[in-house]
């Protein structure tokens, strides 16, 4: 159904919501901003949210903000619930990306949302759901932001409202192909690391490396972050550090191998962590997950069955013994 089929008098409004959050002691993501835009792409409400609790992480190069931009705010989240329960009322559709992170920062739950998150998929990568920047590439045509510049609330709620609008006049497009991206050839020689335990310490993760023949990393990042980087001089390196770790080996949504590994030594010991590449096959920022892999591999073990049977009969037919025939004398 597109949005010109139905009666005007009877169409929901269209609101579109994004939201920036910060880590505090307290929680991984609690709001510090919020924007709501609508069909029109005009901004209806902008509020930045004094967080509740002791910041650790304003995610500065994600959400832009600082100490000083959140100089004098005093807007709590209460406040900016009231402000969307007004927004809210009637006959509104909700629009977001990743819709479910903003309405739990903001606890609500309202009944008519639509997630762009959701509307597309990777051919290959069934837990994987596409970025808003590589949405609006792939299906608008043109970049969401430039390169290394941090989000903005308007710009990401105006995007979304697009991309709805988009598919109402267009459909839902089928499963799109991966976006061919190649991972730097400097990043080649590193191991991702995340959700580190927030006590652990450098030397807890180089001590899963004691048992390894390999080369032997450096540690990059603030552990404070909970993630970081294993160093190593070569992507060789860091390739068989990686198959010398020991646990199963899986993938995570975009198709990077990665593993989970339980800690050591320190007083983490017995806390889990992830590290994984940082490039699926031939250096690709996306690959293929796990249940994509098993069905080609049982694809390929039932053509091979088939070849077989096939031989099989034609040797079958080849040793048979030839009928013999008596014929009684009259």
């Amino acid at each position: 159904m597109s949005s010109s089929s139905l009666d005007p008098a009877n169409r929901p409004c269209l609101l579109s919501l994004d939201c920036e959050m910060c880590e505090t002691a307290t929680s991984s993501r609690e709001l510090i901003g919020l924007s709501v835009v609508n069909e029109a792409g005009s901004t209806v409400l902008k509020m930045l949210v004094k967080p509740a609790g002791k910041v650790l992480n304003y995610r500065t190069e994600v959400t832009g903000a600082t100490d000083a931009t959140m100089q004098g705010v005093t807007y709590t989240k209460r406040d900016a619930q009231e402000a969307m329960q007004k927004l809210l009322q009637g006959k509104v559709v909700l629009v977001g990306h990743a819709l479910h992170h903003d309405l739990h920062a903001l606890q609500l739950d309202p009944t008519a949302v639509i997630d762009t998150a959701l509307l597309c998929s990777y051919k290959g990568l069934s837990a994987c759901t596409p970025s808003l920047a590589n949405l609006v590439s792939q299906m608008l045509g043109r970049s969401l932001r430039q390169e290394g510049a941090p989000h903005d609330c308007e710009q990401d709620a105006a995007a979304a409202m697009q991309l709805v609008k988009h598919a109402l006049q267009h459909g839902i497009p089928p499963p799109m192909d991966a976006p061919e991206i190649k991972v730097a050839k400097e990043d080649l020689r590193k191991l991702f690391i995340h959700g580190v335990p927030q006590s652990a310490q450098p030397a807890d993760l180089l001590q899963l490396f004691e048992a390894c023949t390999c080369a032997h990393p450096t540690v990059e990042g603030d552990m404070k972050e909970r993630r970081g980087h294993l160093v190593f001089r070569h992507a060789g390196d860091a390739n068989e550090a990686f198959k010398q770790l020991p646990g199963a080996q899986e993938t995570d949504s975009l198709g990077r191998a990665q593993k989970l590994l339980k800690l050591t030594s320190g007083s983490c010991k017995g806390k889990t962590i992830k590290i994984r590449k940082m490039a699926a096959h031939g250096g690709l920022a996306y690959g293929k997950d796990s249940n994509q892999k098993l069905h080609v591999m049982k694809q390929q073990a039932q053509r091979k069955l088939k070849v077989n049977k096939k031989k099989l009969k034609r040797k079958a037919v080849k040793t048979l013994p030839s009928a013999k025939v008596q014929v009684n004398p009259v």
